[in-house]
C-alpha cells in the first residue's frame, strides 16, 4: 500500500493503524505482558502521549531497558516505522483525529449483525438498506437529543462552558468539560513575554496535557477564539452537508409510513424549536404550517379519490363472496393497503 500511495497519490501521508499495532504487540510480546505487566500501558503512552521527538527517543530507550527487550526483532522493526505511528512524528499529518481504521472496522462490525454468509444478492441489498436506515435513524435521534436536552454544566456561570454548551454537540461538550476540569491540575512554572510572543512552561499533576485551556485561563480569555472551534464538532455541522434533492426523495417512493415519519420528524422538531424562540418566527412558521396543512388535506383527498377509483376498476364484476373478501381486506387496513397485491384475497389477485 505504501508504494502504491507514493506512486499514485504522493502528497498523501501513510500511517499505521494504532489498534492493529497494539494487537501485534500483544501477539509478539505476550511473554513481556504476563503477570499484569504495565508494558502495554507504557507503550500506549509512547504512541499517544509523547509530543516531542527528543522525549520520545528517551522514553523509548527507557522502555527497552526497563523491560529488558533491547534485542526484540518486532520492536526494532516497529521503531524503524515510528514516523507512521508515534504522535510526535504524526502531528504534522492532517488525520482529523483518526489514528486507526475504526471507521471501516466499525462499519464491518455493524454489517456482521445483519448479514449471513448464505445471503443472495437480493437479500443482501435488502439487509444493506436496513443498515443504512438504522444508521440514519440513530443520527437523527442524536440530533433530536442535542436539540431537546442540555448537558449538565459543572459551573453554570462560566462563560467558556456556556459558549461550548451552545456550540458543541452533547458528546463533544462532555469531553471538552472533562478537559477543562483536568486543566485545573496544570501549573504554569514559567512565563516569558515579548511584544508579539508569550512563552509558557507548564507542568501537569496527572502527567496528561491540557495546556491550551490553562493558557487561555491565564490570559483571562473567557471565550474560545473562533480559530479553535472545530466545525465538525458543532451542532450546526450538518448544515453544510448536501441534503437529498426532491428528485432523490421521489426515487425513494418505496419508503413505508414509519420511514417517512422518521425522515420528517427531526426536521419539523428543529423548525418548531427555532420558531418558538421569538414571536416573529412563531407567527411565520404558524402561517406556513396552516397553509401546509391545507395543502396536505387537499392532496389526501385527491389521493383517496384516486385509490377509490382504482379499487372500483379492480373489483368490478366480482360476485357477492368476492366482494365480502375484498371488504374484509379493506377493513383490516387502509384503502392504500388494499391496493397491494400481498393484502388481496387469492380470488382478487
Amino acid at each position: 500500500m505504501e508504494k502504491a500511495l507514493e506512486e499514485v497519490i504522493p502528497e498523501v501521508r501513510h500511517g499505521l493503524c494504532t489498534w492493529h499495532l497494539m494487537q501485534n504487540g500483544i501477539k509478539h510480546l505476550g511473554n513481556v505482558m504476563k503477570d499484569v505487566s504495565p508494558f502495554l500501558t507504557d507503550f500506549k503512552k509512547l504512541t499517544y502521549g509523547c509530543v516531542d521527538e527528543l522525549q520520545f527517543e528517551d522514553d523509548w530507550k527507557r522502555l527497552l531497558a526497563n523491560y529488558d527487550v533491547e534485542g526484540n526483532s518486532w520492536l526494532e522493526r516497529t521503531y524503524l516505522l515510528k514516523k507512521k505511528w508515534a504522535k510526535c512524528y504524526m502531528k504534522t499529518a492532517v488525520a482529523l483525529g483518526m489514528r486507526s481504521t475504526q471507521l471501516s472496522e466499525s462499519l464491518n462490525g455493524v454489517m456482521k449483525k445483519y448479514m449471513k454468509c448464505h445471503l443472495d444478492m437480493t437479500s443482501f441489498l435488502k439487509q444493506f438498506e436496513r443498515v443504512v436506515d438504522d444508521i440514519r435513524y440513530n443520527e437523527k435521534q442524536a440530533v433530536y437529543h442535542a436539540i431537546e436536552k442540555l448537558p449538565e454544566l459543572k459551573i453554570r456561570m462560566h462563560p467558556l462552558l456556556q459558549q461550548m454548551e451552545n456550540l458543541y454537540t452533547p458528546a463533544v461538550f462532555k469531553k471538552f468539560q472533562s478537559q477543562w476540569e483536568k486543566s485545573k491540575l496544570v501549573c504554569i512554572k514559567f512565563l516569558s513575554q515579548s511584544d508579539t510572543v508569550s512563552e509558557y512552561v507548564v507542568t501537569s499533576v496527572d502527567g496528561e496535557r491540557h495546556y491550551l485551556v490553562k493558557v487561555l485561563d491565564a490570559m483571562d480569555i473567557l471565550q474560545l477564539p473562533q480559530l479553535y472551534i472545530v466545525k465538525r464538532w458543532t451542532r450546526d455541522a450538518r448544515d453544510v452537508t448536501c441534503e437529498p434533492s426532491i428528485d432523490e426523495f421521489h426515487k425513494r417512493s418505496h419508503l413505508d409510513i414509519s420511514d417517512r415519519y422518521r425522515e420528517l420528524c427531526p426536521d419539523l422538531i428543529k423548525m418548531a424549536t427555532i420558531a418558538a424562540d421569538f414571536e416573529e418566527g412563531f407567527i411565520c412558521l404558524k402561517k406556513y404550517v396552516n397553509n401546509g396543512l391545507q395543502l396536505l388535506d387537499d392532496l389526501r383527498r385527491k389521493h383517496s379519490h384516486e385509490v377509490v377509483v382504482k379499487l372500483k376498476l379492480r373489483v368490478g364484476g366480482l360476485g357477492r363472496d368476492d366482494w365480502f373478501k375484498w371488504f374484509t381486506c379493506v377493513c383490516r387496513g387502509s384503502a392504500e393497503m388494499a391496493m397491494r397485491r400481498t393484502t388481496w384475497p387469492r380470488c382478487l389477485i
